[in-house]
Order: C-alpha cells, then structure tokens, then sequence
C-alpha cells in the first residue's frame, strides 16, 4: 500500500487553496443571506404607497388609441401602424418630404405600397389635425 507524500511546499500550496475555498463559500453564503448588507448589491424596498393604483398601460397601445399623425410622425411611431413594416414607413416619411402633408388616410395611396384596402385597415388608428 502506498502512501502519498507531499513535500512541505506542496502543502503549504494545498492549505492555501483549501483556504480560498473555503473563504470563496463563506463569501457567497453571506452575500445570499445578507444581500443589502455586502458592497455590489442593492436591496430596494418600495413601499404599498408607492405601487401603482392601475396597470401600466403599453406605451404603443395609448398611441394607436390616439391616432398616430402621418404628417409629422417619426418611423418608429409609424411603424406601429398596422400593415406598416420599416420600409413603408421609411416610404411615408419620404413621400411627406417630398411632396408635402397628407390631408387624410386617402391621400396615402400616393405612397408606393399603399392601397385602398390597406387605407381601410389604417384609418381608424391615423389622425390629422
């Protein structure tokens, strides 16, 4: 039977890295129990007060509902149209460039792209003012 034998450095260099173990565990253990307490985390605590009384409401939703502007919308709010992709949009925004407002849904169709039947699809969301 063979016994295995370390020289004294050997050792020394086995205790060492038992000890980072060791202190590494002791660390994590202490960072689960006491998050707030230990540098790098944040405990936030609100409070019922401040929670909201109602639902957030989605962003793109509430501007559907009020009617996006075609004549000074951005792509991005474009975009949000239904039956409007990044090209379209892109599209809309050019033509508005170039040949000035739109006076309603209808006068869309001059965008390549655009036709009746989508107009239909987009009225009740566009608005002009």
């Amino acid at each position: 039977m063979h016994h295995l034998t370390l020289t004294p450095s050997e050792r020394r260099a086995l205790l060492v890295l038992l000890a980072l173990i060791l202190v590494g565990s002791i660390v994590r253990t202490a960072k689960h129990i006491w998050p707030q307490r230990l540098p790098g985390y944040h405990l936030q605590v609100d409070t019922l007060a401040a929670l909201p009384t109602q639902p957030p409401v989605d962003v793109a939703q509430r501007k559907l509902e009020r009617g996006i502007d075609p004549n000074s919308a951005p792509q991005e709010d474009l975009e949000l149209l239904p039956g409007i992709g990044p090209a379209l949009a892109a599209r809309i925004v050019a033509d508005r460039t170039a040949h000035g407002p739109y006076d309603s849904a209808r006068t869309l169709t001059r965008v390549p792209g655009i036709g009746p039947a989508l107009v239909q699809k987009l009225t009740p969301h566009l608005r002009f003012p």
